[in-house]
């Protein structure tokens, strides 16, 4: 018997097959939102809860009102309440924590194993080291960018607040909670929600999509204008290495090193390091000019390719752009960046 080809069937197979692909796009993006939202709402959550426990501790007794405890820990021992070591260990706390049970619903309630992007990777200390510079310059522009833009909004009456990082009353211990909060804790949480887990799930239905909602996502969850934009800039770039590298070793490993060399000022004028401005500044040519040469010469490394799908790039992106968990999130973000701005304006 012969057999004949018949494009009709072949196109409904195709059309089959896509409904498929679109509806497991569809659940796996709600699930991501979730994902997300929880890690949000449950770190929300913990700090209050540790302002709990802060109270009982501190006077005792427990109670459920809320008010009472911030204004009788700002009274009472506002010294402590306002420390880099009390800021730094709930920080510690709340991160650690919220990642805690986000593994776990991730892995109990999605049956999701968010390894893939996690696992070492051989060239990844390389990549990182080469790479380090050029993120500092991406870094570096667009915060100038920013910095014009906060400048005109001020300048028309509207405060922009950023993020705020420096030391209060010095001491070792203050010292080494912040490194380990700001430069090792926050940095391997971060890429491991940001790129990691979103990489891990969406990448495979398109990078593109995926790449772009990890940078936006990583931005607005700073909860500032001046973070969220050089955060954006750079997180795009740290997605294109994950996904190159099939691993988010390397951005850890350059996030650490950026966030090293955001606080080293702060640092500095904790230890009184004599000349430290004028050591940086010539460091900070230095770095740049190695980054400008680093994406001048190895662009081509930031082009990635597709991952094979039945759908198209569009619908890819539409799905995951307009999925209610992953908008809602987004708005979450946004949300808190704009209370933010009313707050001190």
């Amino acid at each position: 018997m012969e057999f004949k080809y018949d494009p009709q069937f072949d196109l409904n197979f195709l059309t089959e097959e896509s409904m498929k692909e679109k509806n497991s796009l569809f659940r796996d993006c709600t699930r991501l939102g979730v994902l997300l939202i929880f890690y949000y709402v449950v770190s929300y959550a913990l700090a209050y809860v540790f302002y709990y426990v802060t109270y009982f501790v501190l006077e005792g007794s427990f109670t459920l009102n809320y008010r009472k405890i911030v204004k009788t820990l700002l009274e009472d021992h506002e010294s402590l309440i306002s420390s880099t070591e009390y800021g730094m260990s709930a920080n510690l706390a709340v991160t650690a924590v919220s990642l805690l049970l986000t593994l776990l619903l991730c892995r109990l309630a999605f049956k999701i194993r968010p390894g893939g992007f996690v696992r070492p990777d051989k060239e990844g200390a390389k990549t990182a080291a080469i790479w380090i510079p050029a993120c500092f310059v991406i870094n570096m522009i667009f915060s100038l960018a920013t910095a014009y833009l906060t400048a005109f909004l001020g300048a028309q009456g509207v405060y922009v607040p950023s993020a705020d990082f420096s030391i209060s009353s010095p001491s070792a211990a203050a010292i080494i909670m912040q490194l380990v909060y700001v430069v090792l804790l926050a940095p391997f949480i971060e890429e491991f929600i940001y790129r990691g887990l979103i990489l891990g799930i969406l990448s495979k239905y398109g990078r593109t999509s995926a790449i772009i909602l990890s940078a936006l996502a990583f931005g607005l969850m700073h909860g500032n204008i001046p973070q969220a934009a050089s955060a954006f800039g750079t997180g795009l770039v740290y997605a294109i290495i994950a996904v190159n590298c099939g691993s988010i070793m390397p951005t850890v490993i350059i996030h650490m090193v950026n966030n090293l060399i955001a606080n080293s000022t702060d640092l500095a004028d904790v230890l009184d390091i004599p000349n430290f401005d004028l050591y940086f500044s010539i460091f900070e040519i230095a770095v740049a000019l190695a980054g400008f040469y680093v994406l001048f010469t190895r662009s081509g490394f930031l082009k990635y390719k597709e991952n094979s799908c039945q759908l198209d790039k569009k619908t890819v992106s539409r799905t995951v752009f307009t999925n209610p968990a992953i908008v809602i999130y987004l708005a979450m973000l946004v949300y808190e960046i704009i209370r933010k701005i009313v707050a001190v304006n």
